[in-house]
């Protein structure tokens, strides 16, 4: 005899399935920022070392604006970009845990619901 799954318990899959692939689409939004941010911390530090060394270059703090030296501020970018290449990699990882995650899931969902199926014990 085929058990048959409990109604709630698909309706809990699904839920899961869908706040999985909401999580994935967030995800893909923060990627996209630190991506941007990446792309202008690069094009900032090509066009800095493209400078004088004696350039006097000022930086943004709060409401004011410091004087900077273009080594200090080459230093700081390159720090930026490996943080934020850092955060893009995990990122990257976990948005391939999330896709693995949602495709188990759709073939459990798939499975319970094709007729025929031997049904999963509950």
């Amino acid at each position: 005899m085929v058990e048959r799954i409990p109604r709630e318990k698909y309706a809990a899959k699904i839920e899961k399935f869908q706040k999985l692939r909401a999580d994935l689409a967030n995800l893909a939004q923060s990627k996209a920022a630190i991506a941007r941010s990446l792309e202008e911390a690069k094009v900032v530090l090509d066009s800095l070392k493209e400078l004088p060394d004696d350039t006097q270059l000022y930086k943004l703090e709060g409401f004011v604006l410091i004087p900077v030296t273009k080594a200090k501020l080459a230093k700081e970018l390159e720090d930026r970009i490996t943080e934020l290449e850092a955060r893009l990699a995990k990122l990257e990882k976990l948005e391939e845990s999330y896709r693995k995650e949602l495709e188990r899931l759709m073939e459990e969902l798939q499975a319970l619901s094709s007729p025929g199926e031997k049904a999963v014990g509950g």
